[in-house]
Formats: structure tokens, C-alpha cells, sequence
């Protein structure tokens, strides 16, 4: 067993988990971290598998969840409203580098790295459902907390509701129930658009 290895992949860890991204939690003040996000689009991906009885390897969807965002350990969270348009174009290539870091840094753990891929990919439905939860999470959140930040980004409901539909459309996951929980998100969100969005 080498101890060193292990020490060194906690430490990874830690650096991952505490980066910032822009969403206030409902249950502190302060924004969330990516160990919190994490954890929470885990559990939510979870809750869902259960609540629709989803054909889907829960296994794989958890690994998705937890280890999506590790290249944000050297690449830092992309905010879409927040970050500048040249922040955003160099998106792709900041993970792919933050990926070669992680590859190099520990050689021997190539399943992580090789679930960040086929997460990215969005390979299969596993995948596929983490990546519309991880854009879906962030609203809910923001709503719960009663936070401006779509109003102090100027984002309006079109504008979201155009962003979000294009996301449905990248990821092109055919399940009729989770389809349709995020057709009630959109028109959830068109009911409670005064004083949310711009």
C-alpha cells in the first residue's frame, strides 16, 4: 500500500472540494462549494433513480456525480453569467489541461480520470441524467435561497429557459419521466419569473 499516494489523492480532494461557484445555499450564507455540489447532485441523481424506477446503473451515476467537477480543482468553476465571454470560450481547454494534471498526478487511478471522460462525452444515460441534474441544481438552489442572482446578472426567464432547453437538446436523454420533470421545472420557473429573473 503506498500511504504517500493516498495522502497526496486527500489533499486532491480537499483542493477540489472547497473551489467556489456561484450559487448561494438556501442553508448558510455564503456560496456553495463543489464538495457541497457534489454531494448534493449525488444524492438528488439518487433520489430520482428511485423516485422513476430509472434503468440505470445508480453506481455509475453516483461516480459521475461525485467526480464531474474534480478538473475544477486546477481549472475553477465557469460561471455562464458571471464569467467573462473569453473565461467561457477557454472552458474546454482549461479541463482538458486540468485533466492531463490529474492523469499525471496519479497515474494509477485511471478510472476517475476515465469517468471525467465519459461524463464530458456524456456517454451514456448515466451520464446524461448527471449532466441535466448539474444544470437543473443550480436554479433550484438559487430559488430556495431567495437569492437575486439572476436578477443582479441580468438574466431573464427566456434567457435561461433558451439555455436550459439547449442543454436538454445536447444531452438528448430519452426518458419520459425525466422529461417531464424538467418540462414541470421550465413552466414552474415561467409561474415564479416575477422578482427571480430580470
Amino acid at each position: 500500500m503506498d500511504i504517500k499516494s493516498i495522502f497526496e489523492f486527500i489533499s486532491f480532494v480537499n483542493k477540489s472540494t472547497i473551489v467556489k461557484r456561484g450559487v448561494v445555499l438556501p442553508s448558510r450564507e455564503g456560496f456553495e462549494s463543489d464538495g457541497e455540489h457534489c454531494y448534493q447532485l449525488s444524492l438528488l441523481c439518487w433520489y430520482l433513480v428511485d423516485l422513476y424506477q430509472l434503468p440505470l446503473n445508480k453506481e455509475l451515476v453516483l461516480e459521475y456525480a461525485l467526480c464531474h467537477d474534480l478538473v475544477e480543482a486546477y481549472a475553477g468553476d465557469t460561471d455562464v453569467y458571471k464569467s467573462t465571454a473569453e473565461f467561457l470560450a477557454s472552458k474546454r481547454a482549461r479541463e482538458n489541461e486540468a485533466l492531463k494534471n490529474i492523469q499525471a498526478q496519479f497515474e494509477n487511478q485511471t478510472n476517475i480520470c476515465n469517468l471525467i471522460k465519459e461524463y464530458e462525452e456524456k456517454r451514456n444515460d448515466e451520464a446524461r441524467l448527471v449532466y441535466l441534474m448539474d444544470k437543473i441544481l443550480p436554479v433550484i438552489n438559487t430559488f430556495l435561497a431567495k437569492d437575486n442572482y439572476y436578477i443582479e446578472n441580468r438574466v431573464s426567464y427566456e434567457k435561461w429557459k433558451n439555455w436550459l432547453l439547449s442543454k436538454i437538446e445536447e444531452a438528448k436523454f430519452e426518458n419520459i419521466e425525466i422529461n417531464n420533470f424538467l418540462k414541470q421545472i421550465i413552466i414552474f420557473f415561467e409561474e415564479n419569473k416575477k422578482d427571480f429573473f430580470k
